[in-house]
């Protein structure tokens, strides 16, 4: 019977898929008890980034009363009018500057809570999205809910702006953004900050959900417009509460980061690189106009700990990520885990986005294939997984290695039935 190379890297890839994983460490968890930089990112906020309380909310859009839909929005006056920038310095725990793909993110976390600050109004618990569609329907039929999740996001600047400055005594203006940076400083009276999600469609990039609720301008669409869309945000915050219950007065939300979801564990990766985590708090709360229209959520920002408020130290924005730094990469190591194996060569052989290439960034092509075969059972910082070279193994040393595992047996089905006996 003739066995193909294929169907056998497919069976030792579904058994042994755990192998490569042992050559990185545990990794480390690093914490910051405050947030570094935080900005209330609205167009009427004096002095935002000084703000003790931050709402977020939605508002200012109009209905067509011809289509029945939302009027778009603009850069200057999104739908998302009321969102909260949060910015961690993560280089004061985590080294910076080293290739983004050698940051193993495990979790990250982030805990924010907020205040009604003697808003009459009540708010309630929810767990769950809110569509671009219900919330049309609460401002057609004038039923707003106060039932809304707080919303986790990235964040991406524009107008010159590259990145973050903190401490004190910052210089305003591009192309660092700092608390003395009015987030509505753009040329034409735009944020400088938005935020954003990852697309489904095209990988590595970003999609700006500032309008997503009415359409209307898009920082990153190539023709800067959008239709109305429903975002997943990255995370939903939770808290002790049953779904539906009220929530008390200074209540903390703990926003765990989907980084299964399209660009977070590279956002992540590639903020680690940078030295700074930015993430951004939005609600869709509506506000026909501010402070009416029900109550919105007053986020607790660092300088609360101050009079008047003088908030506890457990009430400011924290964050927790476990990590781990993976060693320097070594060609062949397509997957980037740390060691040329099995894994690396199905990835190869499936077309798939290549991390370690040498020869031929961006392409795959047999020199990546040789690379691997020169390489393989390589570690990243070592000459080899067991000290010295290992030789790739060859078709009929891989079949032997297959049947000794798994029996002739998993092979008299095909490909399909091989790879499941070996599940």
């Amino acid at each position: 019977m003739k066995i193909r190379l294929d169907s056998i890297v497919v069976g030792i890839v579904c058994c042994l898929a755990t192998l490569g994983a042992g050559q990185a460490s545990l990794g480390d968890t690093a914490t910051w008890a405050k947030s570094d930089l935080d900005t209330w990112v609205y167009e009427n906020a004096v002095s935002p980034g000084i703000h003790q309380l931050a709402p977020t909310f939605f508002g200012g859009v109009t209905v067509n009363q011809v289509t029945g839909q939302f009027d778009p929005s603009t850069a200057s006056q999104p739908a998302r009018l009321g969102t909260d920038l949060i910015a961690f310095n993560t280089a004061t725990n985590i080294t910076p500057g080293l290739a983004a793909t050698r940051y193993q993110v495990n979790s990250v976390t982030m805990k924010a809570t907020w205040t009604y600050d003697s808003d009459p109004n009540q708010l309630f618990y929810s767990t769950s999205p809110v569509s671009q569609q219900q919330i049309l329907s609460e401002v057609v039929n004038g039923t707003p809910s106060r039932q809304k999740p707080m919303e986790l996001y990235g964040a991406a600047l524009r107008d010159g702006y590259t990145g973050y400055e903190f401490g004190v005594g910052t210089t305003a203006g591009p192309p660092l953004y700092d608390e003395g940076t009015h987030p509505y400083s753009g040329a034409n009276g735009e944020s400088v900050v938005y935020p954003i999600v990852g697309s489904s469609t095209q990988a590595g990039s970003y999609v700006d959900v500032s309008n997503s609720v009415t359409g209307g301008y898009s920082e990153t669409d190539p023709l800067h417009t959008t239709t109305p869309f429903t975002p997943i945000p990255w995370s939903i915050g939770k808290t002790n509460l049953n779904v539906g219950d009220a929530i008390p007065d200074n209540t903390t939300f703990t926003f765990t980061l989907d980084l299964t979801q399209p660009g977070v564990k590279s956002y992540v990766q590639q903020s680690l690189h940078n030295g700074a985590l930015a993430l951004m708090l939005s609600t869709l709360t509506s506000t026909g106009e501010f402070g009416s229209g029900g109550g919105y959520p007053r986020w607790l920002m660092k300088e609360s700990a101050g009079f008047p408020y003088n908030e506890p130290a457990s009430r400011l924005p924290q964050l927790t990520i476990a990590y781990a730094i993976l060693p320097a990469g070594v060609a062949g190591d397509f997957n980037g885990n740390g060691v040329v194996d099995m894994a690396d060569y199905v990835l190869w052989r499936n077309g798939g986005a290549l991390q370690n290439e040498i020869s031929s960034p961006g392409v795959d092509d047999i020199q990546d294939y040789l690379d691997w075969r020169v390489n393989f059972g390589h570690t990243a910082g070592a000459g080899s997984s067991l000290g010295g070279t290992v030789a790739v193994p060859e078709p009929g040393t891989l079949a032997l290695m297959i049947i000794g595992a798994f029996g002739l047996r998993a092979f008299q089905f095909g490909r399909s039935r091989a790879c499941m006996a070996a599940r």
